[in-house]
C-alpha cells in the first residue's frame, strides 16, 4: 500500500483530542499513553478501538510469555487495530493478522508501520471461523467481542456470551475448532469476570491451563488463559482444578436479573396509542 493511498484511505479517521472528548471517550483519551506508547507518532484508531485495543503494557507481557514456546508464527485471529499483532511482530518471524474489517486493516498497517514491524505482519481481511480450518501456527491469540464496554454492567461474563458474525460460534466452538485445526498452543484473552469453571473446562482433565489477572495500577483489566505448551512455567504453573467449579446462586440470580430488565427495555412499546374507548 502507498503512503499517499494510505493516508488518504485514513483522512477521515484522524483523531483529535476535540472530537475524542465530545464522542465522550474521555475517560479513554486519558489512557492514551497506556495504549500506545507512540500515541503522539500518529497512531490512529476508530471509535471501537478505544475500548477495545490491549493496554500496550499487557500486550508486551502477553507476547513475552510466547518466547517460552515456539513462536514463529503467531495468529492475531481478531487483530482490530493492531495493538497486539505489533507486539507479536517483535518477537515472531511473522505475525498473520486477521479482521473482518477492512478498515480496522488499515488503521493496524499504519500503526505497525509507527512501531517499525509492518513488514513482519501479514494482514487478512475475513472471518477467522471460516478462514480456521485453512491455518496452521505456533501459536493462536484469541480476543474476540466481548459486546462493548457494556459487559462489564454483568454479573458474570459467559463464553456464550461471545456472538460471532457466524451465529454457529460462541466462545467455546472458537475454542475448540481453533485447537483442533490451527494450534493447541492459544491464548484466550477474555473479559475480568469471565466464569472461571468455563475457562477450566476448556481444557480436557489430562491437560494444563494458566490463568491470568492481569491488572495495571491494582485494577484488574482482563483475565489471559493459556493453554498447550504455554500453560504453565516454574512457579506460574497452575491446575486449575482448584478453581470455581459452579457459579454461585447469588449471581446466577443477578444475572437473571440484568437480562430480564434487558429485555424489558428492549421490548417495542407503541407511541400515542389511542385507548379504546
Amino acid at each position: 500500500m502507498e503512503e499517499s493511498s494510505d493516508s488518504d484511505s485514513l483522512d477521515a479517521l484522524i483523531d483529535n483530542k476535540e472530537e475524542i472528548v465530545s464522542g465522550g471517550k474521555v475517560k479513554y483519551w486519558k489512557q492514551r499513553y497506556r495504549l500506545w506508547s507512540k500515541y503522539d507518532e500518529g497512531i490512529m484508531m476508530d471509535d471501537e478501538s478505544w475500548y477495545s485495543v490491549t493496554p500496550e503494557e499487557i500486550a508486551i507481557h502477553i507476547a513475552n510469555r510466547c518466547k517460552s514456546v515456539k513462536h514463529d508464527l503467531i495468529i492475531d485471529a481478531f487483530s482490530g487495530t493492531g495493538g497486539n499483532a505489533i507486539q507479536f511482530a517483535k518477537i515472531a518471524k511473522k505475525v498473520i493478522a486477521i479482521d473482518i474489517d477492512m478498515k480496522k486493516l488499515e488503521l493496524a498497517r499504519h500503526n505497525a508501520r509507527i512501531y517499525g514491524v509492518e513488514d513482519k505482519i501479514e494482514y487478512i481481511c475475513g472471518d477467522y471461523t471460516k478462514l480456521l480450518h485453512t491455518l496452521e501456527a505456533d501459536i493462536v491469540f484469541l480476543s474476540p467481542p466481548w459486546g462493548g464496554p457494556l459487559y462489564n454492567t454483568s454479573a458474570y461474563f459467559d463464553l456464550a456470551d461471545i456472538q460471532l458474525s457466524d451465529t454457529a460460534y460462541d466462545g467455546k466452538k472458537l475454542f475448540n475448532d481453533t485447537k483442533r485445526f490451527v494450534s493447541k498452543n492459544i491464548i484466550y484473552f477474555l473479559p475480568k469476570n469471565t466464569l472461571s469453571d468455563q475457562i477450566v473446562r476448556l481444557a480436557p482433565p489430562n491437560e494444563k491451563v494458566e490463568v491470568e489477572h492481569n491488572s495495571i495500577n491494582m485494577k484488574v483489566k482482563s483475565i489471559c488463559a493459556y493453554f498447550g505448551d504455554l500453560a504453565g512455567s516454574g512457579n506460574f504453573m497452575r491446575h486449575l482444578k482448584k478453581l470455581l467449579t459452579t457459579i454461585p446462586p447469588e449471581l446466577v440470580v443477578k444475572r437473571e436479573r440484568q437480562d430480564q430488565k434487558k429485555k424489558r427495555s428492549n421490548q417495542f412499546i407503541p407511541m400515542n396509542k389511542k385507548k379504546k374507548k
